[in-house]
C-alpha cells in the first residue's frame, strides 16, 4: 500500500503544480499533446499486454520459465512494430490534427517531440508484465515510485524557478520516463526481451514465426476459457481498439467543440479522481494474474464470488470518496478551477463504478467472453460519442463525464448479464450429468 500511496501523493503534487504554474489554457493544450502519445502507447498495445500478462502468469504457475519468457519476447516484438508505424503516422500528421481538428497553432513539434515517450513506455511495460505474472508487485512499484520521484523533482525545480512553459514540463516527462525504462531493463533477465535463437528458427521457418504467440500446453479438456494465446489475442486487439479510442475521446472531442480552457478545467477535474484510479488498477493488477490461472468452472466461481464482496465495499468507501474529495479543487488548484467540482464528483462516481465492476469482467474472460467483449466495447464507444456531440456544445465538459458513466453502466448491465447466463448454462449441464 506504501508505494501506492506514495505514488499517489507525488501525482497530486505534480498535477497541482502543473495546473497552477500552466493555468487552464495552457493546461488545455498540454493535455491535447499528451493525449496523442497516449493513444500511440494504446494502439502499441492493443490487448497485447494483457494477454501477454495472462499466459505468462500460466506457465510461470506451471513452472514453464521459457515459455513464459517466450510469451514476453512476442509481445515486445509485437509491440515495437505497432508503436514504429503509430508513430509514424502522428509525427506527420501532427501538423493536421492541432490545427485543423483543434485550431491550436504552434504546438505539432511538440506533439513530435513527446512521442518519444511511448517507446520509453514500451521498454517499461515488458519488465513490469514479467513481475506482475511472477506475483512480484514489490519491485514493478520500486521503479515506478523512482520514475515518480524523478518527475516530480523535475517538475518542482521549474516550479522553484518559475520557468512554467509546455515545453519544459515535457522535458522532464521524456527524461523521467526514459530513466524509468534503463531502471527496468536492468533488473531482469535479458531473455525476456531478446534470445538470439528466435531469430535463428525464424530465418528458417519465415518471419511469421517471430508473430505467433507460443502454445498453451496447459489448457486441457477441463479449461472453459476456450482461447489460445493467438485467438485471445486477436479478440483483446479488437476490444481494445474502441476501448483506447473511448479513452480519449472526451479530449479530442472537447479540443474541437470548446475554449481549450475548458480542456484545463477537465483534466482538472480528473485529478481527483486519481486515487480511485490508481486503486482501479492496482485491483486489476492483483486480479488479473490469478484469474488467469483458474481454468476451471468451480474455481472461476468461487474467485468471483469473493472479490464481488470485496469490491462492492470498496466502492460504497468510493461513493463517498467521490461526493466530498472534490470540494478541494480550489484549495489544492486555485479559484480558476472552481468549476471543475461537479464535473469531478460524476468523473470519480465514474470510477467508483468501475471498481464495483472490476472482478465481473476480469472474471469474464475465463468464461470466454473475450469473443464478446469487443461487441460491448464498440457499443461504450457509440454512447461516449453520441452523448459528447449532442451535450458538448450545450453543457460542456460535464457531457464527457455524464458519458463516462453512461459507459460503465453500458458494460456492467450487458457484461453482467451475459455472465448470469454462462452461469446458468453451467449449472444446467452439472444438474444433467
Amino acid at each position: 500500500m506504501l508505494p501506492q500511496i506514495t505514488t499517489a501523493a507525488s501525482g497530486f503534487i505534480i498535477s497541482i503544480l502543473i495546473a497552477r504554474g500552466l493555468g487552464p489554457e495552457q493546461l488545455g493544450k498540454y493535455v491535447l499533446i499528451v493525449s496523442l502519445s497516449s493513444l500511440v502507447s494504446g494502439f502499441s498495445d492493443l490487448g497485447i499486454n494483457q494477454t501477454a500478462i495472462r499466459f505468462a502468469s500460466r506457465f510461470a504457475g506451471n513452472d514453464n520459465t521459457d515459455l513464459q519468457h517466450s510469451v514476453l519476447r512476442w509481445a515486445l516484438r509485437i509491440r515495437i512494430v505497432l508503436a514504429a508505424v503509430l508513430f509514424a503516422v502522428i509525427y506527420f500528421s501532427a501538423a493536421i490534427i492541432s490545427e485543423n481538428f483543434w485550431n491550436v497553432e504552434g504546438i505539432s513539434g511538440l506533439i513530435k517531440i513527446n512521442l518519444l515517450i511511448v517507446f520509453f513506455s514500451l521498454f517499461s511495460t515488458i519488465p513490469i508484465i514479467y513481475f506482475q505474472s511472477l506475483k512480484k508487485f514489490g519491485k514493478n512499484a520500486f521503479v515506478s515510485i523512482c520514475q515518480t520521484i524523478i518527475n516530480l523533482a523535475g517538475i518542482v525545480t521549474i516550479a522553484a524557478f518559475g520557468l512554467w512553459t509546455i515545453e519544459k514540463v515535457i522535458l522532464v516527462s521524456i527524461i523521467s520516463n526514459g530513466l524509468g525504462a534503463l531502471m527496468f531493463l536492468a533488473i531482469v533477465p535479458r531473455s525476456i526481451i531478446f534470445k538470439f535463437s528466435d531469430f535463428k528458427e525464424a530465418k528458417k521457418t519465415g518471419l511469421k514465426k517471430l508473430f505467433k504467440a507460443p502454445k498453451d500446453i496447459y489448457a486441457g479438456k477441463d479449461s472453459i476459457e476456450g482461447a489460445e494465446p493467438d485467438s485471445f489475442a486477436f479478440f483483446m486487439v479488437l476490444a481494445s481498439v474502441f476501448v483506447i479510442i473511448t479513452m480519449q475521446a472526451d479530449v479530442w472531442l472537447m479540443g474541437h467543440y470548446l475554449d481549450k480552457s475548458q480542456v484545463g478545467i477537465y483534466n482538472v477535474s480528473m485529478k481527483l479522481s486519481m486515487p480511485l484510479m490508481m486503486f482501479l488498477n492496482a485491483f486489476n493488477t492483483s486480479l488479473w494474474p490469478r484469474s488467469s490461472r483458474l481454468i476451471k468452472y468451480e474455481e472461476t466461481i468461487k474467485f468471483l464470488k469473493k472479490t464481488i464482496k470485496v469490491s462492492f465495499l470498496i466502492f460504497l468507501f468510493a461513493v463517498l470518496y467521490s461526493i466530498a474529495a472534490p470540494y478541494m479543487i480550489p484549495f489544492m488548484y486555485g479559484k480558476d478551477y472552481n468549476s471543475s467540482i461537479l464535473i469531478s464528483q460524476l468523473l470519480c462516481f465514474r470510477y467508483s463504478i468501475s471498481i464495483l465492476v472490476c472482478p465481473v469482467g476480469i472474471i469474464g474472460y475465463n468464461l470466454g467472453l473475450v469473443r464478446k467483449y469487443w461487441m460491448i466495447n464498440l457499443l461504450q464507444l457509440l454512447i461516449v460519442v453520441l452523448i459528447n456531440v449532442i451535450l458538448l456544445p450545450v453543457i460542456g465538459p460535464l457531457a464527457s463525464a455524464i458519458s463516462l458513466i453512461g459507459n460503465e453502466l453500458t458494460g456492467f448491465i450487458i457484461t453482467g448479464i451475459i455472465i448470469k447466463s454462462k452461469i446458468n448454462s453451467y449449472k444446467k449441464i452439472d444438474n444433467g450429468k
